[in-house]
């Protein structure tokens, strides 16, 4: 945690990015820190490796994610975060468009992460990469929002499918339960994701 903030604190553009295996927990995770980073000052360009499912469409901040290459062309970036991916292979045909090459932080889960990044926040007995970013804001007193909550509460419900399946522990919950307390909704991934997944 103190060497991924000493790596945000010496950036000014910032580039977030999800691999080509993006789903709630991608989105969710880079949304969140996103708006973090903007609110601390920086400048952030979010590209996501995929496209944006229309389940997932309901995510605050989601208008500010693209699908456009070109905008990693930008000499000024100096930053990138990969979200919730395990292998370099799900992101360098990403990484390759960088003009120039950056230092890479990584925000995993996987007990697959190969530590890829120049510095790797890999929490594998955390069920998603939203509890991660979650205990980052913790460990750094950094205030989460409610739309910050939203999208960290859509990684950890759909990662653990609404809490029910084995990667689902008590401090999962108590996460959820805290998030929810903060503005995160449960219905709104209900609505918008699990019941999709069942048709």
């Amino acid at each position: 945690f103190e060497a991924a903030k000493r790596q945000t604190d010496a950036a000014s553009h910032i580039l977030p990015l999800t691999d080509e295996r993006s789903d709630g927990d991608t989105f969710g995770s880079s949304l969140a820190f996103a708006e973090h980073l903007r609110a601390e000052g920086n400048r952030v360009t979010h590209v996501a490796g995929a496209h944006v499912l229309e389940m997932l469409q309901f995510l605050p901040g989601i208008e500010t994610v693209t699908e456009d290459r070109s905008v990693m062309h930008d000499s000024s970036i100096d930053l990138a975060i990969v979200f919730d991916s395990s292998r370099e292979a799900h992101v360098q045909g990403l990484l390759d468009h960088l003009p120039k090459p950056v230092p890479l932080l990584v925000f995993d889960h996987h007990a697959s992460n190969g530590s890829f990044g120049d510095v790797n926040v890999v929490h594998s007995v955390l069920s998603s990469t939203c509890e991660v970013v979650y205990e980052y804001f913790l460990h750094h007193k950094i205030d989460i929002t409610p739309t910050m909550a939203k999208c960290l509460m859509t990684g950890i419900m759909t990662d653990t499918r609404m809490l029910t399946n084995p990667v689902t522990n008590p401090d999962a919950v108590e996460r959820a339960g805290k998030l929810l307390a903060k503005g995160g909704s449960i219905n709104m991934v209900v609505d918008n994701v699990l019941k999709q997944m069942r048709v």
